[in-house]
């Protein structure tokens, strides 16, 4: 796979999906297409911010967006804790000011060899 075709492959099959378990590499390949979608659109409304119209729409455009990526968002990060042996629950410590740098350790680790109880490693180990 293309590194751009994990973050489709997220968004169009799996896009609800939070059983399983999810690699690094599909992880951190989906949030790096998402900091790039998100650096592009930041320069679109800064470029089109001087027709009021145009940027009326642009940040529509761009809210249907981010709030059509906020569940797939969600899934690929339980999914990677899953494949760290933690509950999809963790998720949570990203609200908490500082202690968000723990769920980054989480999310960083490497995959749990063999099977655990989210299901099969993603890696074949």
């Amino acid at each position: 796979m293309e590194w751009y075709d994990w973050f489709f492959d997220c968004v169009k099959n799996k896009y609800s999906d939070f059983d399983g378990r999810a690699r690094r590499k599909e992880y951190w390949l989906y949030t790096l297409m998402m900091i790039i979608i998100n650096i592009i659109l930041q320069i679109l409304v800064g470029v089109l911010s001087f027709i009021p119209l145009i940027n009326v729409l642009i940040w529509i455009v761009v809210t249907i967006i981010g709030l059509g990526l906020i569940v797939p968002s969600l899934a690929v990060t339980v999914r990677r804790l899953h494949d760290t042996g933690r509950s999809g629950w963790w998720v949570l410590l990203a609200f908490i000011p500082v202690v968000c740098l723990v769920l980054l350790y989480f999310l960083v680790l490497d995959s749990q060899h063999g099977s655990n109880r989210y299901g099969d490693n993603p890696k074949g180990e």
